[in-house]
């Protein structure tokens, strides 16, 4: 197969995943991006045969169009090129969003193109990381090329797995709980604790294992044998003191009354309910 790819949309996923996409030999065509003074940062990374001026401006589309735009501007762009490009027949076209499902490109199918969608299921915060995270990244892999797009996961990353467009679209929320919201909760905790006087390198001396441990052992066993604490000692008083404790960080306290009225509620579901009535009580404040 031709493997020569453009990139249109200079993401840090999408740079990251191109600068591996060169480095197993794939020859990088074309790349559009809306800003073009991002081009001089691009080739720090990448030199492409051209780096596109204007979207409309290319004669003979490459095989393969990797589409790394923001989720809104993908539908525009899949727009924009089925109206402005040649037939895209032979040319595999998909895009790397996280949420979205190769339903968005159809204006492509239409012109002949092969969709899917291809998404990294890591955070890339900025190019450098991503480019070191990619080789241990497993990939979802979503449309009628996701067998094509499972075989780039294993060249580039670490494996791929094919999806529907639904189990991609409730992976995507559950890694916004687990990377992004994960981020959210343990920096409030940690403004706190250092209020508190805890330094830095303490905080990750004590808390780096116990976030490894929780997330490994929720993965492997089930909720009713991983969930420890308070709630499942039925300590009342314990609850109530780390309440009032919280009662000068509200967003803090509001997190704990539903974490544990969440888990009161998941050990009721798991037949272990033991008197949990004065705890729901306790964990409403």
């Amino acid at each position: 197969m031709n493997k020569e790819f453009a990139l249109i949309g200079a993401s840090r996923a999408g740079v990251s995943l191109a600068y591996h996409l060169v480095k197993k030999g794939y020859r990088p065509a074309y790349c559009w991006n809306r800003n073009v003074k991002k081009y001089s940062l691009i080739r720090k990374y990448i030199e492409f045969d051209r780096f596109l001026g204007s979207l409309e401006k290319v004669e003979i589309p490459p095989r393969i169009v990797i589409i790394a735009v923001s989720d809104d501007a993908i539908k525009k762009i899949a727009s924009r090129i089925a109206l402005s490009w040649r037939k895209l027949d032979g040319v595999t076209a998909f895009h790397i969003s996280g949420t979205l499902s190769s339903d968005v490109l159809s204006l492509l199918a239409e012109k002949g193109a092969n969709t899917g969608s291809f998404h990294p299921f890591v955070s890339i915060p900025d190019i450098e990381t991503g480019i070191k995270r990619i080789p241990d990244t497993i990939f979802t892999c979503e449309g009628e090329v996701a067998s094509f797009l499972q075989g780039i996961a294993k060249e580039i990353g670490k494996d791929g797995i094919i999806v529907t467009a639904r189990q991609k679209a409730f992976l995507h929320v559950t890694a916004v709980f687990l990377s992004n919201y994960v981020v959210t909760m343990v920096s409030e905790i940690k403004d706190v604790l250092e209020k508190e006087g805890l330094t830095r390198v303490d905080l990750e001396n004590l808390l780096l294992p116990m976030v490894k441990e929780a997330g490994g052992t929720a993965l492997k066993r089930k909720f009713i044998e991983a969930i420890t604490g308070p709630i499942v000692r039925q300590d009342e008083e314990t609850i109530k003191k780390h309440l009032q404790l919280l009662s000068g960080n509200k967003r803090l306290k509001e997190l704990y009354k539903v974490f544990g009225k969440i888990t009161c509620e998941k050990i009721v579901d798991s037949g272990q309910e033991n008197h949990l009535h004065s705890l729901f009580e306790a964990v409403k404040g």
